[in-house]
């Protein structure tokens, strides 16, 4: 790769500078996420999303030589509309270069928070970036631990009309006029009064008020802290709909916590399973490192927040203990994959509360404050492999709350305004409150005794270079940021998992996602307008440095816990069920005992556009075939009662999976399936010819289980570890 040699020097005898540089950043910083800053020459766009000038400018030090405040003129004012929209290239804007480093790098990062829209620098579109993390983490770039950058605290010490006025693009200092990004968020187009502080000719005053740790409103330390406000959609507000999601504000960076924010942590001692098969999880909780005793339920006073007791003072819900493990499925008889999971809500366990499943027992604490959890609701079969425990994972705001503190006044606790009443509302047993402050905890896990776990795939530690924790960014979180381990994504995103004629199963949807640039069809599961898509994303490292994300031997199955569960990885569903595939149309819905017949919703705009396009449907005013139910294990005591498509009523009993009950099994036969290896290359690689390629060498795509079962990959015959097309190697950047 090229390489940028800086020499810093004094003009006037070409002798090298001693003092700092106002060194802030360094290209190590911006590589963690970028891995090669420029991208690497000869790329295209899409496989190298960090790529400029060819790849031979990739020192940050060598950025601030060009791109200065020089780069204004001979260039105009960029003109906008009266709705904050530009209707012209923008080179220049409040008379400041928009290509001053500075100003560029925070408006490409920040784009997506920005009060203009339109932004078009050099063709660079500033709006339609997505920072992969809070924008709010300042930190990422600017770090001051680090020797080399000894100014990167000026962000938050000397703040400056440049580097705030970057992201904060609404004010025009030199008037003193605007708009504030919240209310430009609002639909608003001028802030009355604009800018408090008024018209800043120079930088003299900033610090007075933004650096001055007693004014904590205005505070850019304390207004950065990276909190994720509650979904506006979540289903405790008004005309809320979605309830796996947060209803909390959510930290992403617990070292750089509100003041009197309490950092939560789990630890797991051991995972195994009693002489009666069941389930069992040795653990503590601790706050801020501490290990802290549950409340004991008898003699718990009710939080203020709730009119409830909770398992923590000063707190409202509870982690999950989860477990997860692997079945027979299609033949193979100790799969590779996780295809079962069990669990238990902690607070329905601590106050006896817990029904069906999810019943369980908790000890009173050993010596060292850890208790036993056991799900005695469910067994774990003999046949079972791979059981591994975890703990965090709650995130349903309206039955199984995560964990969230209720005494900050800055995060208020409320009653939910939905309307109608949220399901909660009928449950005494419920917390049906919005608000407070999830501090995120990570989940952690460890395999059970006796058990040899799932091969290690991907870490953690590299998804969080990028995400900084996974699941929360600077307006938006998934899953309450309650799944924040990248390596038990697969968990809950099995091979059995689809919707929409996509899979959901992690292998193929987070290359799909990160790929989405480069992609030839576009990926639109979970489309929420009728054009959205993944497209949107461009990955902004290297596509092909698979260990961005991959433990080294893990993709072409090189190390020994790879190559052995080579042979035993399941077939990823893509469909099952029924599509509408025309705008307005229906299907049949069965339900009930008797599997009674319904009606689905009329297919809309957005619900047909999310659809994955290798569906043919029929004429309109009828919907596509039905592709089954999906895999599933019942380790309740109790019957699991479905419907097929059709609407033939089958039973899953206790300790039975689809496979083995007739009914459920002939429509699980037509799900449509594509095989493990296939599966993971399609992703990416969704071409007409590399679809072809796939198939011609045993792989399948969009088959029918039945006969995608019939076939065998034959991909590690060439693209094996030290084969002639070794993924690793077509894959070397």
């Amino acid at each position: 790769h090229p390489v940028d040699s800086i020499y810093d020097f004094t003009p006037n005898n070409g002798q090298a500078v001693t003092a700092s540089g106002r060194d802030m950043v360094t290209t190590t910083n911006c590589n963690t996420c970028h891995q090669v800053l420029g991208g690497i020459p000869g790329d295209n766009p899409e496989a190298s999303g960090a790529g400029f000038h060819g790849g031979s400018r990739n020192e940050v030090r060598y950025c601030v030589v060009c791109h200065t405040e020089q780069r204004k003129y001979g260039r105009t004012e960029a003109t906008r509309d009266a709705t904050l929209t530009f209707t012209s290239q923008t080179y220049r804007f409040y008379d400041r270069a928009i290509g001053n480093l500075p100003n560029e790098i925070h408006k490409i990062h920040g784009g997506g928070v920005l009060a203009y829209k339109k932004y078009d620098y050099a063709d660079v579109e500033f709006n339609e970036v997505e920072y992969p993390q809070d924008i709010r983490n300042c930190n990422k770039c600017h770090d001051a631990t680090n020797p080399t950058t000894p100014d990167a605290k000026n962000w938050m010490e000397r703040p400056s009309r440049l580097a705030c006025g970057a992201c904060h693009d609404g004010i025009d200092f030199a008037t003193g006029t605007g708009v504030t990004l919240a209310d430009a968020a609002k639909g608003m187009t001028v802030s009355p009064g604009g800018h408090v502080g008024g018209i800043q000719p120079d930088d003299a005053q900033c610090a007075e008020c933004h650096a001055d740790p007693a004014r904590p409103d205005i505070n850019v330390a304390t207004v950065h802290i990276p909190v994720t406000p509650p979904n506006p959609g979540n289903a405790l507000v008004l005309g809320g709909t979605n309830a796996n999601t947060n209803a909390a504000w959510i930290l992403s960076n617990p070292a750089r916590k509100p003041e009197g924010a309490i950092v939560v942590t789990y630890d797991i001692k051991s995972v195994s399973v009693n002489a009666q098969q069941q389930p069992v999880m040795v653990f503590r909780m601790l706050q801020d490192g501490v290990p802290t005793p549950l409340n004991d339920f008898a003699a718990a006073t009710p939080n203020p927040a709730t009119g409830q007791k909770e398992i923590w003072d000063n707190f409202m819900g509870a982690p999950s203990l989860y477990f997860v493990f692997a079945v027979p499925q299609d033949g193979f008889t100790t799969p590779s994959d996780f295809n079962a999971t069990v669990s238990g809500y902690l607070r329905t366990i601590w106050n006896g509360s817990a029904t069906g499943s999810g019943v369980g027992s908790l000890s009173a604490p050993d010596a060292d404050g850890y208790y036993t959890g056991t799900l005695t609701g469910v067994t774990i079969p003999t046949s079972a492999v791979m059981l591994t425990g975890g703990m965090g994972y709650s995130y349903n705001c309206t039955s199984t709350l995560p964990l969230t503190q209720t005494n900050l006044a800055e995060y208020p606790v409320t009653a939910p305004t939905a309307s109608p009443a949220p399901a909660c509302a009928a449950n005494a047993n419920n917390i049906c409150k919005q608000g407070g402050l999830i501090v995120i905890a990570p989940n952690v896990n460890k395999v059970a005794t006796g058990f040899t776990g799932r091969r290690a795939i991907v870490e953690d530690a590299r998804c969080n270079k990028c995400h900084q924790e996974l699941g929360t960014f600077t307006e938006d979180a998934f899953h309450a940021g309650q799944r924040n381990d990248g390596t038990t994504c697969s968990w809950c995103h099995t091979p059995n998992r689809a919707s929409s004629g996509w899979s959901a199963d992690s292998v193929y949807f987070v290359h799909a996602i990160h790929a989405g640039a480069k992609r030839s069809t576009e990926f639109t599961w979970h489309a929420s307008t009728p054009t959205a898509s993944f497209a949107e994303v461009k990955y902004p490292g290297v596509l092909n440095f698979c260990e961005g994300c991959h433990i080294p031997g893990a993709y072409n199955f090189s190390n020994a816990d790879s190559e052995a569960q080579l042979p035993n990885r399941l077939y990823r569903t893509f469909a099952t069920g029924s599509f509408s595939g025309h705008v307005g149309d229906t299907f049949t819905t069965y339900s009930g005992a008797s599997c009674t017949a319904g009606s689905s919703a009329p297919a809309t705009e957005t619900s047909v556009h999310a659809l994955a396009p290798y569906f043919t449907p029929t004429a309109t005013g009828t919907s596509t075939p039905n592709y089954g139910v999906a895999f599933s294990f019942n380790a309740g005591a109790n019957p699991s009662n479905g419907c097929t498509p059709s609407g033939t009523a089958f039973s899953i009993g206790s300790g039975q999976t689809t496979e083995e009950v007739a009914a459920a099994n002939t429509a699980y036969q037509t799900n449509l399936v594509s095989s493990p290896i296939a599966s993971v290359c399609f992703a990416c690689h969704d071409t007409s010819p590399a679809m072809a390629h796939f198939e011609l060498n045993g792989g399948s795509i969009y088959k029918a289980r039945s006969a995608a079962l019939d076939t065998i990959e034959t991909c590690i015959i060439c693209h094996g570890s030290g084969k002639i097309a070794d993924i690793k190697e077509v894959h070397a950047h």
